[in-house]
């Protein structure tokens, strides 16, 4: 989902980036943050809730100390302000990318990934 400013995902750069993946990968845009936390809070009743996770420098858990085991929901913001305040008001947990020397930020792109990397970790690399 894409919500606010964000990158348009079917503009020619951002579709060469995401190697044709954004045509695999249902892509929903123009929701507000109310609308997306209410999909998400009904969305998975036979899974249990889903947890709104987002990522954000300041957090002061680590990533790797989140459970990402059940049903969650990531929210990454953009290289220049990362999440907006109203999703910094509404995440359930903030978690950190711990990250060394004089970068004190990752592209959007590279934390997404990592993000999902761990989720697939935590989930012993279940492909469903």
């Amino acid at each position: 989902m894409v919500t606010g400013h964000a990158t348009d995902p079917f503009d020619p750069k951002t579709v060469r980036a995401s190697t044709g993946s954004v045509f695999a990968v249902p892509v929903i845009g123009g929701l507000t943050t109310e609308k997306i936390t209410d999909w998400a809070r009904s969305a998975s009743p036979n899974r249990g809730p889903i947890t709104t996770v987002g990522a954000d420098e300041t957090a002061t858990v680590d990533l790797s100390d989140h459970d990402f085991s059940g049903p969650t929901l990531l929210v990454v913001g953009n290289e220049t302000v990362g999440m907006s305040r109203s999703w910094h008001e509404t995440v359930d947990q903030t978690v950190r990318i711990p990250i060394g020397g004089a970068a004190s930020s990752l592209n959007v792109s590279n934390a997404a990934s990592i993000l999902l990397y761990e989720s697939i970790r935590q989930r012993g690399n279940r492909s469903h």
